[in-house]
């Protein structure tokens, strides 16, 4: 089931086609391991598969990789708007190791989001 391999990350994403591949080799190879016959026709590299195979995979991919993106983003704004309230609550403290440790988190969060301030 062994085919050429995609690239994994595809302008800084994950490669929607790269995961179809990925799916459907993963999916004969667990069909095996548990004694369950696919169908013969999408028995074979991903590449091979009929057109409306890897159209339905490729279809899922990208929605799975939309979907990962989209909780992601959603996760990376609630770490930084946590961030930042604990850096507002901290203000009031003589003691700047806590500021630092929220200022070091906030600042990851932003260069993760692509936001590097220079």
């Amino acid at each position: 089931m062994k085919d050429k391999q995609l690239p994994i990350i595809k302008d800084k994403e994950i490669n929607p086609e790269w995961l179809a591949e990925w799916l459907h080799n993963t999916y004969e190879d667990v069909a095996i391991r548990v004694g369950w016959k696919t169908q013969k026709k999408c028995r074979v590299a991903y590449r091979e598969l009929p057109v409306s195979n890897k159209r339905v995979m490729l279809q899922v991919a990208t929605l799975l990789v939309d979907n990962l993106k989209e909780r992601s983003d959603k996760l990376l704004l609630a770490h930084e708007a946590h961030a930042k309230e604990m850096l507002e609550f901290e203000e009031g403290f003589d003691d700047n190791s806590e500021q630092s440790y929220w200022r070091g988190r906030r600042d990851a969060i932003q260069a993760l989001k692509g936001e590097v301030k220079k």
